[in-house]
């Protein structure tokens, strides 16, 4: 098979590696950013944090206000028997009188910690609203950004298979010994095994190619660079 054609395939398969390397690397990335979802996890953590803390906030001031409504019936109680009279006893009367008044101080001092509860509750309860709110943007915003993924990799894979479909044809034009040069050089130099020359000049490395290679080079004859050995392929 005549050179030019065999260099003409090498740069052609070369083309193709790099374009399939870049969309594999992209379906991959896709493929992990769909797996990952991280700002929803993230979301979703805060706002069962949240829905914790409003559950213990809540459980506190219901707390709170039951002691309250407890004392208060205890109070009533008391005081009713204080002045209507039933108790006559001087003893039992001062008794009572200071039952009525400890009640009293602690039911300003249950009455305090309801409303501390309460606001507490409330400001709880903004943060949990807050989280609920991140959250179902952040999921509105991931099911957008999902769609666009899913999109893009359904896309990338069609063109994977195109690409794929091309590297076969151009495989069937290099002879077995030049395609394991080829392959070769791809892996111990970063996966570019060809280098376009311009104007005398490696693409690859920047060496500037002698007289004698470069009369080589655009003669179609295959050539490789003497400063980083990738084969060489005229672009001009």
């Amino acid at each position: 098979m005549a050179q030019t054609v065999v260099l003409r395939a090498l740069y052609e398969l070369q083309q193709i590696d790099l374009r399939l390397a870049e969309l594999e690397r992209r379906v991959s990335a896709a493929r992990e950013r769909l797996n990952a979802a991280e700002a929803v996890r993230q979301a979703e953590q805060a706002f069962r944090e949240a829905a914790r803390a409003m559950q213990q906030a809540e459980e506190q001031l219901k707390a709170a206000e039951q002691r309250a409504t407890q004392l208060r019936a205890k109070l009533k109680r008391s005081e009713t028997r204080l002045y209507d009279g039933s108790i006559r006893n001087p003893r039992e009367l001062q008794a009572l009188q200071a039952e009525v008044e400890s009640l009293r101080r602690r039911l300003d001092q249950a009455e305090e910690e309801a409303v501390a509860r309460l606001l507490a509750y409330e400001q709880v309860e903004a943060r949990y609203l807050e989280a609920l709110q991140h959250l179902e943007a952040v999921r509105r915003h991931w099911n957008v950004e999902r769609q666009q993924l899913q999109a893009q990799i359904q896309e990338d894979e069609a063109r994977l298979a195109r690409l794929r479909e091309q590297r076969a044809w151009w495989l069937n034009r290099i002879p077995a010994d030049v395609l394991e040069q080829y392959e070769h050089l791809r892996r111990i130099r970063g996966g570019l095994a060809v280098a376009g020359v311009r104007e005398g000049v490696c693409g690859a490395c920047g060496a500037t190619l002698s007289a004698a290679q470069r009369q080589q080079v655009y003669r179609m004859t295959l050539t490789h660079c003497e400063t980083c050995g990738r084969i060489l392929y005229p672009l001009d």
